[in-house]
C-alpha cells in the first residue's frame, strides 16, 4: 500500500515537473533569446581573497534589484551581460567570506570590470588553509543541481591515498573494496557500474573487460584539486549516471607561482613492510597574466597484504576450506599537466591532461582443504596488473557580443588493463581424512588427519597466460548559451549543446596449461621450503610450506624437460572480444531565475546509440573457437527538470526530477557463447538499457564558518535491470545469460552536518565535526520472479570525524561504515552472497611548525576490521579477511 501511495505521487511529480519544464523550454525558446545591444553593456571581473589576492572560485555575483546572477569560474572571474546601462550595484557573496556590495557605471557597448577582495569571516591561519574546502562548498551551495563537493584541503584531513578513500567520506558513497582499499565507487544504493566517472568534466572509459565500473584507485590524491559529486545530472551532462557522477578536477594554473611538496613514508604491520610516497606541484603564470601553466606529478609504493580464510559447504556441512596468505605491492603513479592561453578578457584556451597507473603484485598462496575430495592442495599464484588511464581535454571559451557565450572542447582517453603474466601452480596429495567442525563459525576447522598437513604434495598442474583490454574514447563537443529575459522581470539563459563519442574496446588473452611428463615433483624437497605462519590474522590455521615469486616465474624454464607441452585454454581464449559504441547527443535546456530567490533550470536531452560487437562460440566437445558478430541501436530521450529556492541567504530547498540511463555491461553485450558439455553460457547482444526516472527533495543550510547541514531524499524507478537467468536447455543442461527482468526502485535518506565550532569559549573553539548519514532501500525482481535487494545496495552507511584544529596543531579521528550488501546475487534466498557492515576507524595529526612547512601522521584501520562475506545466513560464512593497521609518517610544504 505505501509503495502504491510513493509510487503514485512520484507519478504526479513527474507530470508536474514535466509539464512545467516543457511549458518553460517553449517559452524561452520562443520569446524574444537575444536582448538588443542598444542601451546596454557588461560588468566583468574578478573574485579574490582579501589577505592572500587568491581568485575565489564558485562566489555569487548578482545585480542588485534585479534576477541576473552567476558564479564565478575555476579563474574567480564573472561576466554580467547584458546590462542595462547606467549606474549600478553589484553584490558579492562567498562562504566564509563578508559580502560585499559594489557600485559600477556602465555605459552603452562598453565593458566596465572590477576586482572585488572580500575579507574572511574570521581570519586566521586555519582559514585561510580552509579557503579550498570554502570554494567546495561555495560551489555546493551555488550549483543548480544536487551535488557535493570535497577540496584538496579537505581530503588532506584525511589519511586517503586515492581518489575512491577521498569520495567515500561524503553522503550517499559506499565503496567495493580490494585487499582493504577503496577502488569502486557506489552511489546512493546502485552498482558501481552505474557510477559516471569523469575527468574535467568529461567521461573516462572502463580499462576493466567485463564491466563499465572503473577503479578509481589509480589516481593518487596528490593530482587533484576537488572531486565534484553530482547526485541529479543536468542536460549538458552525459545521461549515463543512473547512480549519480563522479568528476575528479585536476590542478589548474593559479594567478601567480604554485609550488607545493609532499614526502611520506609509512609502514604494513601485516608483512613488516615499508612503503613511501612523494608529490610535487610546480605552476606559474606570465607577467601578463595571458599564459598559465601548471604540472603535477605523485608516486607512491605500498607494500602490505592479508589472511584470510574462504570455507564452502554442502548444505551445512563444511566440504571445503581454503587458506589465503597474500602479500603484496601497489605502485600508484600520477601526473597532470595544465596550460591556459587568454589573448583578451573575452577568450581563454587550454588544454588539460591527466595520466595514472597502478600497478599491482601479488603473491596468493593458498592451502587448500578439498574435504569433499578427501585432498589437500597447495597453490601458488604471481600475477602482475597494470591499470593505466591517459587523458587528454582540450578547449576554448568564448564571451561573444551581445552576451552569448560559446564553448567547445575536444579529447581522446586511453586506458587499459594489463595482466602480462599470470602464473599459478598446484601441489596435490590425495587419500586425506578429515574431521571438520563448524563449531565456531567464523573460525570453521577442516580437521586433516594427523601429519597430513606436511605431507607429501605432488606436481598436480601449472597455468600461465596474459590478458591485455584496451579502451579508447574520443569526443568532440560543443555548448551555445544565449542570455534570456522573459517579462519583465525574469532572467537567465538558453543552452544548446551537441556531444559524439566514439568508443573503441577489445581483449586479448592468451591461457596454457601443463602437466607432469616425466619424474616427479615434491613440494618442499625440489621447491619450496617450510613455513611458519604463527602470526596468520585469520586464526589457528597452518601453512607447513611457502614457495617464493621466483619459484613460480621461474618454473616452466627450471623444470622444462620434465613437464608436457602447453595447451591451449580454448574456453579461457573465447573471451577475446571487440566492441564499438558510439553516442550521439544533444540537449537544450534553461537556467531560469523566476526570481532573487528562485531558479528553475528545465530542459531534455536526446541520446542514439550505436554498438557492433564481435565475439566468440566455443564448442568443447569439439575444441573449436568460431567469430561471431552482432548489432544494437536505440534512442533515448531524457527529460530534466531542477527547482532551487532560497528561503534564506544561507538556506536552499532543492527538487529535481531526472532521467538517466545504464547500458549494460561490455562482456554482457558480447555474442559469445561457450558450450561446455550439457551446459551453456552466452551473451545477449539485444540487452535493453536500464533506464531510471529520479527524484530528489533536499534542504541545506550554510554555515560562514565553512560548515553546512543538510538533509534529503531521493527515490529511483529503475526499467529493464539486468539479471543473469538460468533455464534448463534442450542438451540436459543449463544455460546462463544476461537477461533484462521486471522493474525495480531505490529509496533513501541522506543527512549531513559539517561544522566547525569557532564560537565556543577558549581551547574548544578549536573542535570541528564532520559526519554523514545515508539509509537506503531497494527492491527488484528477477526474471524467477524473487523479489529481492539489488546487489551492492547497503542499507546503512554513515561517516563520522571529530577534529580538532588551532595553535597550528590540526588532528581527526575518523568512522567510516558501510553495512550489509549482497556482494552476488543467487537464483534462490539462501545462494545470495552478502558482504558483512564493515567499520573502519582511522587517526591523522599535523602540525605546522611554519605557516608553510607541516609534519602529519596517519594511522589507518586501528581496529583491523576484516573483510567478511556469507551466503544465505551470517552463521554461512564465505570469506574472512584480515588487514591490520598501517602507519604513515609524513612532511608537505605549501607555501
Amino acid at each position: 500500500m505505501v509503495r502504491r501511495v510513493v509510487e503514485a505521487c512520484a507519478q504526479a511529480f513527474t507530470q508536474t515537473l514535466t509539464l512545467l519544464a516543457l511549458a518553460a523550454l517553449l517559452l524561452a525558446v520562443a520569446a524574444p533569446t537575444l536582448l538588443s545591444a542598444q542601451g546596454t553593456g557588461r560588468v566583468a571581473g574578478v573574485v579574490r581573497g582579501s589577505e592572500s589576492k587568491v581568485p575565489l572560485p564558485g562566489a555569487q555575483v548578482t545585480l542588485v534589484g534585479s534576477t541576473l546572477t552567476v558564479t564565478t569560474n575555476n579563474e574567480g572571474r564573472f561576466v554580467l551581460a547584458p546590462v542595462v546601462a547606467g549606474e549600478l550595484r553589484v553584490r558579492i557573496s562567498y562562504l566564509g567570506r563578508t559580502p560585499r556590495t559594489i557600485t559600477v557605471s556602465v555605459t552603452t557597448g562598453g565593458t566596465t570590470t572590477l576586482t572585488a577582495d572580500l575579507e574572511s569571516v574570521v581570519l586566521s591561519a586555519v582559514t585561510v588553509r580552509a579557503s579550498g574546502q570554502a570554494e567546495a562548498l561555495s560551489r555546493q551551495q551555488n550549483a543548480a543541481n544536487i551535488k557535493n563537493v570535497v577540496a584538496a584541503d579537505q581530503m588532506g584531513r584525511f589519511p586517503d591515498a586515492s581518489a575512491p578513500e577521498a569520495v567515500q567520506r561524503l553522503p550517499g558513497v559506499a565503496l567495493q573494496r580490494d585487499q582493504g582499499e577503496g577502488r569502486y565507487v557506489q552511489l546512493r544504493g546502485s552498482s558501481a557500474a552505474t557510477t559516471q566517472v569523469t575527468v574535467n568534466g568529461e567521461q573516462i572509459g572502463s580499462p576493466e573487460a567485463s564491466s563499465r565500473q572503473i577503479a578509481l584507485d589509480a589516481v593518487p590524491v596528490g593530482v587533484l584539486a576537488a572531486v565534484e559529486v553530482s547526485k541529479a545530472i543536468t542536460p549538458d551532462m552525459d545521461a549515463d549516471a543512473v547512480g549519480g557522477s563522479v568528476n575528479l578536477i585536476t590542478k589548474r594554473p593559479g594567478i601567480g607561482r604554485t609550488v607545493t611538496a609532499e614526502l611520506s613514508g609509512g609502514y604494513a604491520a601485516i608483512r613488516e613492510q615499508g612503503s613511501g610516497l612523494g608529490a610535487v606541484t610546480y605552476g606559474d603564470r606570465s607577467a601578463d597574466g595571458r599564459f598559465g601553466w601548471l604540472l603535477s606529478g605523485s608516486y607512491g609504493r605500498r607494500n602490505f597484504g592479508s589472511d584470510g580464510v574462504e570455507p564452502d559447504y554442502d548444505d551445512d556441512a563444511l566440504n571445503e576450506l581454503e587458506v589465503r596468505h597474500y602479500s603484496l605491492w601497489r605502485q600508484r603513479t600520477g601526473s597532470t599537466a595544465s596550460l591556459d592561453f587568454r589573448p583578451n578578457a573575452r577568450t581563454t584556451f587550454y588544454v588539460n591532461g591527466l595520466w595514472s597507473e597502478l600497478q599491482d603484485q601479488e603473491q596468493r598462496r593458498v592451502q587448500a582443504h578439498l574435504i569433499e575430495d578427501g585432498e589437500l592442495a597447495y597453490l601458488h599464484k604471481n600475477r602482475l596488473e597494470k591499470i593505466s588511464t591517459l587523458n587528454v581535454l582540450a578547449g576554448a571559451e568564448h564571451q561573444l557580443p551581445r552576451g552569448i557565450q560559446l564553448d567547445y572542447r575536444a579529447g581522446a582517453t586511453r586506458s587499459q588493463e594489463d595482466t602480462p603474466f599470470d602464473r599459478e601452480f598446484g601441489f596435490l596429495q590425495e587419500d586425506v581424512a578429515f574431521s571438520p567442525s563448524r563449531a565456531d563459525v567464523n573460525r570453521p576447522q577442516p580437521n586433516p588427519s594427523a601429519a597430513a598437513l606436511a605431507g607429501t604434495y605432488a606436481f598436480d598442474e601449472m597455468e600461465y597466460g596474459s590478458s591485455l583490454t584496451r579502451n579508447r574514447d574520443l569526443v568532440g563537443a560543443f555548448n551555445l548559451s544565449f542570455p534570456l529575459r522573459l517579462g519583465t522581470s525574469t532572467t537567465g539563459r538558453l543552452r544548446v549543446g551537441a556531444k559524439a563519442r566514439d568508443r573503441h574496446k577489445d581483449q586479448v588473452l592468451d591461457a596454457f596449461a601443463t602437466e607432469l611428463e616425466d619424474g616427479d615433483l615434491v613440494l618442499g624437497r625440489d621447491i619450496g621450503s617450510r613455513f611458519d605462519n604463527a602470526a596468520f590474522s585469520a586464526g589457528r590455521y597452518a601453512m607447513p610450506f611457502r614457495t617464493s615469486a621466483s619459484d613460480v616465474s621461474d618454473f616452466t624454464t627450471r623444470f622444462h624437460s620434465m613437464l608436457s607441452s602447453p595447451e591451449a585454454d580454448l574456453e579461457a581464449q573465447s573471451e577475446a572480444f571487440d566492441l564499438r559504441e558510439r553516442v550521439l547527443a544533444g540537449y537544450v535546456s534553461a537556467e531560469l531565475n523566476l526570481t532573487p530567490r528562485l531558479l528553475f533550470l528545465p530542459g531534455v536531452r536526446v541520446e542514439q546509440t550505436q554498438l557492433e560487437s564481435d565475439g566468440n562460440v566455443f564448442d568443447a566437445e569439439e575444441e573449436t573457437l568460431s567469430p561471431m558478430s552482432a548489432k544494437n541501436n536505440y534512442t533515448n530521450l531524457f527529460p530534466m527538470a531542477h527547482l532551487r529556492y532560497r528561503i534564506a541567504d544561507q538556506t536552499n530547498v532543492r527538487a529535481a526530477y531526472t532521467q538517466t540511463i545504464f547500458r549494460p555491461n561490455f562482456f554482457d553485450l558480447v555474442p559469445y557463447r561457450i558450450v561446455d558439455g550439457e551446459d551453456v553460457e552466452t551473451g545477449n547482444p539485444q540487452l535493453k538499457p536500464m533506464l531510471a526516472r529520479n527524484y530528489d527533495l533536499m534542504i541545506e543550510r550554510y554555515d560562514q564558518r565553512v560548515g553546512v547541514i543538510s538533509a534529503g531524499v531521493f527515490f529511483k524507478q529503475l526499467t529493464n535491470p539486468v539479471f543473469s537467468q538460468t533455464l534448463d536447455n534442450e542438451l540436459g543442461g543449463e544455460t546462463t545469460t544476461p537477461v533484462n527482468a521486471q522493474d525495480g526502485e531505490i529509496r533513501g535518506v541522506e543527512l549531513a552536518w559539517q561544522q566547525r565550532f569557532t564560537s565556543l569559549p577558549g581551547v574548544l573553539s578549536g573542535l570541528g565535526l564532520y559526519s554523514n548519514f545515508t539509509y537506503t532501500d531497494s527492491r527488484a525482481t528477477q526474471p524467477n520472479g524473487r523479489v529481492t535487494r539489488l546487489a551492492g545496495q547497503s542499507s546503512r552507511a554513515y561517516n563520522i570525524a571529530v577534529s580538532y584544529e588551532k595553535y597550528g596543531f590540526s588532528g581527526q579521528v575518523s568512522l567510516n561504515h558501510v553495512g550489509d550488501f549482497i556482494d552476488e546475487l543467487g537464483e534462490e534466498e539462501g545462494d545470495d552472497l552478502f558482504a558483512n557492515s564493515r567499520s573502519q576507524l582511522d587517526l591523522s595529526m599535523s602540525y605546522f611548525f611554519t605557516s608553510s612547512t607541516q609534519v602529519y601522521a596517519e594511522a589507518i584501520n586501528l581496529t583491523n576490521a576484516p573483510y567478511r562475506t556469507f551466503q544465505g545466513a551470517p552463521d554461512r560464512m564465505r570469506q574472512r579477511e584480515f588487514y591490520r593497521p598501517s602507519l604513515q609518517l609524513g612532511l608537505r610544504f605549501r607555501p
